[in-house]
Parts: structure tokens; sequence; C-alpha cells
């Protein structure tokens, strides 16, 4: 996917920046307070409401549907894990290779039990099951299954244990809890947060609206612009995380397949991939 438009983030950056920073400066620090402080509102309930809610939001909405759609992808009659994963094996080897036959991995499964595992096993076995699971459900996560489970060789087990026992409910629950949950929390937290504060700022400026000119009813004096500088770069840092927010979630959502929302273009811009990977 071509990278031709990583200056689109940078130009945003500097443009944001300059343009809030212009503002604050131009304003002052007793005009532009005001504004900080429904900003900062802003950002500390959208912080604690999005963890108070995303478990809910999750489990209301997308729990029982992940659990449904993967059960059926596992039980169908002609998906085999180990002949799934033996066949995808062979096809990854080069002429002349030696590849591992299905009995090679039943075998293994038997043998290795709980404690460890080949490397060639899980990849192999969590490709072919990642596969199948998300042609039923995106995962929507940054993480593969195999790197999920190369570090729980328990939880492995248990897994494979269910799928090949034809237990293709518990193994779509084992799967909800370690694969699917924890990506689909994290971008639940992230839309939620973006929505709570869009939400409490339009709430402050009607409010502010409604008030009139602080500055003028209190009668204060435009502040030092040195002071103002410093609420722009609070601001600055806050409309930042929100531009970084959006940019994850269209990603993510997208899995990365947009001409401009994709991982090869972010990692190619000067600027925003350090706000980006923070």
């Amino acid at each position: 996917m071509g990278t031709q438009f990583w200056w689109f983030y940078d130009v945003l950056v500097l443009s944001v920046t300059a343009g809030i920073l212009y503002a604050s400066v131009v304003r002052g620090f007793n005009k532009g307070v005001f504004r900080l402080i429904g900003f900062l509102l802003a950002v500390v309930v959208g912080i604690f409401g999005s963890e108070a809610l995303k478990g809910l939001v999750y489990e209301n909405i997308f729990q029982q549907e992940i659990i449904s759609k993967v059960s059926t992808a596992l039980e169908d009659e002609d998906w085999d894990v180990f002949v799934k994963a033996s066949e995808a094996l062979a096809l990854s080897a080069s002429d002349g290779e030696e590849t591992q036959d299905t009995d090679a991995f039943r075998n293994a499964h038997k043998a290795f039990g709980k404690d460890t595992y080949p490397d060639w096993f899980i990849s192999s076995v969590s490709s072919v099951t990642e596969f199948a699971v998300s042609a039923a459900q995106k995962p929507h996560s940054q993480e593969t299954l195999a790197e999920v489970y190369k570090n729980n060789i328990a939880g492995f087990h248990d897994l494979v244990d269910r799928i090949v026992d034809g237990q293709a409910r518990e193994a779509a629950v084992m799967l909800e809890e370690t694969y699917y949950r924890p990506s689909y929390l994290r971008m639940i937290r992230w839309a939620l947060y973006l929505l709570i504060q869009l939400v409490v700022l339009i709430v402050c400026a009607i409010i502010s609206s409604i008030a009139g000119n602080l500055e003028e009813q209190m009668h204060l004096r435009k502040g030092d612009h040195v002071l103002g500088l410093v609420v722009g770069l609070a601001e600055t840092a806050g409309v930042l995380l929100m531009i970084l927010l959006s940019v994850r979630l269209i990603t993510t959502l997208t899995d990365g397949q947009m001409l401009l929302f994709n991982q090869e273009t972010i990692d190619a811009t000067k600027i925003f991939r350090y706000i980006y990977y923070l």
C-alpha cells in the first residue's frame, strides 16, 4: 500500500499546533483559562467515563455476538484444525523441504501437553484458527493469535483440546476472553472517550455562550501572553490526543486497508509517528 500521503499527518499536527498556540497568545491567559477549564473537564470525564462504560458496552453489544459467530465457524464440518494446519505448512514450505503431516500435529499435541509446544505447531495451528474465526468475526487487533498463545502455553493446550473434542462453544468462549475481549475493550474505550469528550465540550460551549463573555463581565484585563501560551500548549496536547485516538480507531476498524489510514503511512511520517507510538 502506498505511503505517498504521509505528509498529511505532519501538516495536520503542525497546523493544529500553530493555530491553537497563536489563538491562545492573542486571547491571553484570562480569557483562555475559561476555555481550558472546560477542555480539562472534558478530558477528565472522558477518561473516567470511558473506563467505567467500556465493559458494559462490550458485554451488552459485542460479547454474545462474538461467541456465537466464532462458535459457528469452529463447528464447520469441513474445518479440521490439524488438517488445515498441515496443509498450510506444506504450502509455505520450499521445494524439497520437509513438512509436518497431520499425524505429526496430532502427536505433538498429545506429546507436549501443557508444558511446551514447538513454535511451528503454535504458529500453524494459531494461523489456521485465526483465519477460520476471523472470517466470521474480525479481531480488530494488532496482535495475532500466535502471539497471544506463545505466552500462554497452558491456555493454548486447553483451546486445542476443546477444538479437537468438538466443544466449539467452549473454545469460542476461550477465544472471546483471551483474543477478542482485550482488543475490543481498547477500541470501545477510544470511541467512548472521543464521544464523551465531544459531548462535554459542546455542553461547555453552550453554557459559555449563554453566560456571555466572562472576561467582560468580570472586568478582567487580557492576561499575560506567555501564560496564554501555556494554556495553548495544554489545549494542543488535548486536541492531538483526540486526533491520535481517531486515527487509531479508524485504522483498527478498517484493518489498515485505507490509503491514508494504514500502518505504513503512519510509520513514514516524520512527526506524527512519535505521537502515535507514545
